[in-house]
């Protein structure tokens, strides 16, 4: 048997010890081409060719250089099947596929072919790229149903993201202490967080926007982005539009939404924020129920729609809306034909940091 080429690939040196090249390309289509991808399965033993690049011959080949995924030389010697390598820093991970970054196919030397790999750890392959969301508590008992799945929805975001996702709850981290503020609940958002990046995370959010007060300590605990809160868009909106316009900011709490949350320290651009609440509405107090109901969409948009009334009666120069809640993305497209004005939330921050490392 042959490896089958993919469309417009280079052909593979030929003269290798084994005429098959079914194991190299177990997988996928093989190509060869310069800068193609190969799905390979490794089960062949290994030549050093360089610095930082270890191989051997018996059980468990590693390659030393850690998490910074080089470029590692090596030369493939095709022999019959037997241990796969392993990762230095991913020892648990073995006979796994990897993506292999093909280029300048070199001429056989002495029964061996060589190809420049770009290795990376074999658990970025395993897992999908999932985002992760930090959810509160809701007081659900164990065998109810899921949230319905509407579109912008973070609880059960099926209907909202084209990408995986992965949910980790916040001990104790309820809409109540959540949006007043409560410091000691930092240990659990870190907790969670890591969790998260544990299980396969690329980036990690939170499905309450005054989470942003503990964006910087979650940001500094996991090495993927982070972005708890619509709120971080504030800054890059208010350079978007005129001096004199105006970005309404909508929030589930305006008594609690104040100057150190909004991140925007200039008094001119402050001048230009207005912030609006439903407190006291309907989604505002089923929200704090302990175990919370379903969310009631129809009530919530009221409660957004009359908020925005009353914003742009008081102020006509509004020119954009950022909703804080990360519950208000469910009625985005609602209020953006009632308004007629851009409409932004956690949503669009969450797709665009998933897009910042590869994920559309």
């Amino acid at each position: 048997m042959t490896a089958s080429q993919g469309p417009g690939a280079d052909a593979l040196p030929q003269g290798c010890p084994n005429a098959s090249l079914h194991e190299i390309a177990r997988h996928k289509e093989a190509t060869a081409s310069r800068g193609a991808f190969l799905r390979v399965k490794i089960s062949t033993s290994f030549v050093c060719l360089g610095k930082d690049t270890l191989a051997s011959n018996g059980p468990g080949h590693r390659f030393k250089g850690g998490r910074a995924n080089p470029a590692y030389s090596v030369m493939i010697q095709l022999a019959p099947p037997g241990p796969c390598f392993e990762i230095a820093d991913e020892p648990t991970l073995a006979r796994a596929a990897l993506h292999c970054r093909v280029s300048a196919p070199r001429q056989p030397l002495l029964g061996e072919f060589g190809f420049r790999l770009r290795l990376r750890s074999l658990n970025e392959i395993a897992k999908p790229p999932y985002l992760g969301i930090l959810n509160l508590e809701r007081g659900d008992l164990p065998d109810a149903p899921p949230p319905e799945a509407w579109p912008g929805s973070l609880l059960n975001p099926t209907a909202t993201f084209h990408f995986p996702v992965l949910a980790e709850t916040v001990a104790r981290a309820w809409v109540e202490n959540v949006v007043r503020g409560d410091p000691a609940l930092e240990p659990a958002f870190i907790a969670a967080a890591r969790r998260l990046v544990h299980r396969g995370a690329v980036a990690i959010t939170s499905t309450c926007g005054f989470s942003i007060r503990h964006q910087a300590a979650v940001a500094a605990s996991v090495n993927v982005p982070v972005v708890m809160s619509s709120l971080l868009l504030l800054p890059a909106l208010l350079r978007q539009f005129p001096a004199a316009a105006k970005i309404a900011v909508l929030t589930y709490d305006s008594s609690h939404c104040g100057e150190d949350l909004l991140g925007v320290h200039d008094p001119r651009e402050r001048a230009r924020i207005v912030v609006g609440g439903i407190e006291g509405g309907k989604f505002w107090h089923d929200e704090m129920k302990q175990p919370a109901p379903p969310i009631d969409v129809v009530g919530m948009e009221q409660d957004v729609t009359g908020c925005v009334a009353r914003l742009r009666a008081k102020h006509p120069e509004i020119a954009a809306i950022l909703f804080e809640c990360a519950g208000f993305p469910m009625v985005a497209t609602a209020i953006r034909q009632i308004v007629d004005l851009p409409v932004y939330d956690i949503t669009d921050l969450c797709r665009m940091t998933m897009a910042s490392v590869g994920v559309r």
